[in-house]
């Protein structure tokens, strides 16, 4: 397959997951307004406001595609398409929360919907909190590969691949400063993971009753391990470079095909099973005025670093707190760090 071709692929996949953001959530909560029951899931208004939104995404998806491509190759699809199309996503679904909400406040006042206080079972929380110790596995690969480094140094080739493309090795750097680079990137990676998996561990805000978000602490507990698993599966493709392998581009393959489907479709397999096929009952705090546009949730009251995304899959910043903007900082200069690295 070629490489325009799977740019092309990975941008209709790109549109497609915009396009079905207001599937990606829990049945009681539609463009990021949280209802006190699933029946309004069903209600004309918004199953038209749902088809309308998917209908907009993916009629602009289909003309950046063509209005890019006729000035360009197909990579200028990400480079230019990607901030388009997630801008218009951005825009789009914050009018669609705003059509929402003020139909929400038309409709008859429901008594399982409330701005109190919603007793939680503190026991429960305590009971499904993770152990920080399963965070120890990311650790092994930055070991192993200050072994193999040390171990394999004198017949390692004179320069190592730093950089895959879907034909294999395209970018190499001298032995020596490879190896420190990949053992750095091996340190860094651990921290990333280890740091943003401790705070997703912890007990995260549950807004309302454990019945209310039915399927809460196993969908928290199955990112969990998904994002252990991401983490290893990084590292080995970063050790690759310092195993003796004489195959290099056949393993990098045959490693991307298998984890590339788990990556993608493990974390829909997790929303789908605990998550969109639960039915919520009971009482749910109105907690709509701390999501700005459905998508950025703003609350000092609530402790949390993270919290479950009202729509999409996985975790979002409590942007009240300074530890957010300090880890969403030091993410962004990880980033950079790798990338002044790799030059």
């Amino acid at each position: 397959m070629k490489q325009g071709q799977v740019l092309e692929i990975s941008w209709l996949l790109l549109v497609l997951l915009i396009a079905f953001e207001p599937w990606l959530t829990r049945k009681n909560v539609i463009f990021g307004v949280v209802f006190s029951q699933n029946e309004f899931w069903t209600a004309s208004y918004l199953k038209k406001l749902r088809w309308l939104y998917f209908g907009l995404i993916c009629l602009v998806g289909i003309m950046i595609n063509f209005s890019v491509q006729s000035f360009g190759s197909a990579i200028n699809l990400i480079i230019i398409g990607l901030p388009l199309i997630l801008l218009l996503g951005i825009i789009a679904f914050g009018v669609f929360h705003r059509l929402v909400w003020r139909w929400q406040e038309q409709q008859p006042t429901n008594h399982l919907q409330t701005k109190k206080r919603v007793t939680v079972d503190l026991k429960e929380l305590v009971t499904n909190q993770l152990s920080p110790w399963w965070l120890g596995f990311l650790l092994v690969m930055p070991l192993l590969a200050g072994y193999l480094a040390v171990t394999n140094y004198q017949v390692l080739p004179a320069s190592l691949p730093i950089h895959y493309s879907l034909n294999g090795p395209d970018s190499w750097l001298p032995k020596q400063r490879a190896c420190w680079l990949i053992l750095a990137n091996q340190v860094l990676l651990a921290v990333t993971f280890i740091v943003t998996g401790y705070l997703t561990r912890q007990a995260a805000s549950v807004h309302g009753s454990p019945q209310a978000t039915p399927g809460y602490y196993h969908f928290r507990r199955s990112i969990y391990f998904f994002m252990i698993f991401a983490g290893l599966m990084s590292q080995i493709i970063l050790l690759t470079p310092l195993l003796k392998v004489n195959h290099l581009t056949t393993w990098l393959n045959f490693l991307g095909l298998f984890s590339l489907p788990l990556l993608i479709g493990l974390p829909l397999l997790f929303f789908w099973l605990f998550i969109r096929r639960k039915k919520p009952h009971g009482p749910i705090i109105d907690d709509n005025s701390n999501w700005i546009w459905g998508m950025i949730y703003y609350n000092r009251n609530d402790p949390a670093i993270f919290v479950q995304k009202r729509s999409g899959l996985g975790f979002t910043f409590n942007m009240a707190h300074q530890l957010s903007w300090v880890y969403l900082i030091a993410f962004l200069g990880l980033i950079t760090i790798l990338g002044v690295l790799a030059n």
